[in-house]
């Protein structure tokens, strides 16, 4: 069954409060779109209109990533890393999805000191004992048990085809008889979820790093796994890194032991000390504790955007020479490991309140019931991705048991859509896995694929020019790249750096 959103709702525009170039607009749209003439909820929505109005095409959609990320908040930061072509002659449109941001959002903690209560002395980032594990599990069923007690008569509408059928009514409003829509990861997904729904309203459709549907909605192959497991999360990321370390190692980065092999030995003896003995620093942010699961975060979240490779380099360099040190006095760094990389100009990452991108998780996907079960998930993730297994593995705990939304698309992948989607796959995406891209390129009829060949999550958030004017053809013109583009990554993560050591044991 096709896409059943009826009804435009009204669209008030309104200036932005801080930003003078956009406008924004509170719409209301059926809780459940099977009921359209039943409760409403609001959806904020965000615009900012073409810049050459004589030459305006129409309105495209943008999702920045997710789940639930606000395009409300971050479509301002994000703008102008879109091709300049589409910036001309679209007016782009985000909205924060439902549940989340300021459309009608899922409600988690009333306060900070009952988040306290249940989440003080929560091992973090991610538990490394039975013990560990035990009280994170306890800790994390209950925060889900929450959300849901308070949120039990939102949860059944808030799914990924809950947004994609909003998205559709809001294309009604906006006087948009066909959809042109630019989604990046998880946003990948929102889009393949809106082009099977509505297959013969896309006009246009570029999908930068995708997700497998099908392993996303469907438990029937792995029931005993939760969803990023499934969708090979955790995969990944561990070959990402891999490719972290063989870069920083052929490379003259403060890291490298000589060669790939060398540091990928180097950085396992680094996390084998870290989880030995944590090591101490003083860093410009204070002093601070460095452990094996910090590293592991850090890494996790460094590894989307190339541009802070080198600096991660020298923060590994630091940490190295820290756990050589005899501990009694903290390592003097110039980097903060607090907190993520500085200074390139990329667009930011955001990551979403866990209240909301736990419940689209949880209501989209099908996770095992009990939650015990995620100490062999771990095991099993910790041993095909090392910690990128765990952090990947752990907070999904508080979907166990989850019950699904009512009303969720679940396939088919395939149908015959009214103009061909653009697919973007890096082949070394830390996020989303490149033969997931590959793969739904085969399967959408028509389809077509522009391979980078390189490393870093998506092209957005690892902005390639020759890229950018590829999708500014098809927006604009219709126009698709020929069959088999392949672009290799221009810019290397490891330029030379002009720094030596930033610290030294101290004395």
């Amino acid at each position: 069954m096709t896409g059943t959103a009826t009804g435009a709702p009204a669209v008030t525009w309104r200036p932005h409060d801080s930003e003078p170039d956009y406008q924004v607009a509170t719409v209301a749209v059926p809780r459940d779109h099977d009921q359209p003439d039943g409760p409403r909820i609001d959806l904020e929505v965000i615009r900012r209109p073409a810049a050459d109005h004589q030459r305006r095409l129409g309105t495209l959609f943008f999702v920045p990533g997710g789940p639930a990320f606000p395009g409300v908040t971050l479509l301002p930061s994000h703008h102008r890393f879109l091709p300049a072509e589409v910036r001309e002659r679209f007016d782009v449109v985000s909205l924060d999805p439902r549940g989340s941001g300021a459309s009608t959002p899922v409600r988690g903690f009333a306060s900070m000191e009952e988040a306290m209560t249940i989440f003080a002395g929560l091992p973090q980032p991610f538990p490394t004992t039975d013990a560990e594990g035990e009280v994170w599990i306890e800790r994390f069923t209950e925060f889900g048990a929450l959300i849901r007690e308070r949120n039990a008569d939102l949860l059944p509408c808030i799914s990924t085809t809950g947004t994609a059928h909003d998205i559709a009514l809001l294309a009604d409003a906006l006087g948009e008889e066909q959809i042109n829509f630019y989604g990046i990861s998880y946003g990948a997904l929102l889009g393949i979820v809106l082009a099977n729904l509505y297959p013969q309203r896309v006009r246009a459709m570029v999908l930068d790093g995708s997700i497998d549907p099908v392993a996303w909605y469907h438990a029937d192959a792995e029931p005993e796994l939760c969803t990023p497991l499934r969708v090979g999360f955790d995969l990944a990321a561990d070959a990402g890194l891999d490719r972290f370390l063989d870069l920083a190692g052929a490379s003259a980065s403060p890291f490298s032991a000589g060669s790939p092999e060398a540091t990928r030995a180097k950085f396992a003896t680094l996390l084998q000390r870290l989880r030995d003995r944590p090591v101490r620093l003083s860093t410009p942010a204070g002093p601070a504790e460095v452990n094996y699961g910090t590293v592991i975060a850090h890494m996790w979240v460094t590894l989307y955007q190339t541009a802070y490779w080198a600096e991660q380099a020298q923060r590994l360099q630091d940490l190295w020479l820290a756990s050589e040190a005899d501990g009694d006095d903290p390592y003097v760094t110039a980097f903060d490991f607090s907190g993520s990389p500085n200074g390139a100009d990329v667009p930011p990452l955001f990551a979403s309140p866990p209240e909301q991108s736990l419940t689209l998780l949880g209501s989209d996907a099908p996770a095992p019931a009990d939650a015990q079960s995620w100490f062999a998930q771990a095991k099993l993730a910790e041993d095909r991705a090392g910690g990128m297994g765990s952090i990947v593995a752990w907070p999904a705990v508080a979907t166990a048991g989850w019950p699904a939304a009512a009303g969720r698309y679940t396939g088919p992948w395939d149908r015959a859509t009214a103009a061909p989607l653009l697919f973007i796959g890096v082949t070394g995406d830390p996020g989303t896995p490149y033969e997931v891209t590959r793969r739904l390129s085969d399967t959408m009829p028509g389809a077509r694929l522009v391979t980078v060949d390189g490393v870093g999550h998506t092209t957005h958030y690892n902005p390639d020019e020759r890229v950018h004017r590829l999708i500014a053809a098809y927006l604009a013109d219709g126009k698709l790249p020929p069959p088999g583009t392949t672009l290799r990554q221009e810019n290397s993560p490891f330029p030379q750096l002009n720094r030596t050591t930033t610290g030294r044991p101290a004395s």
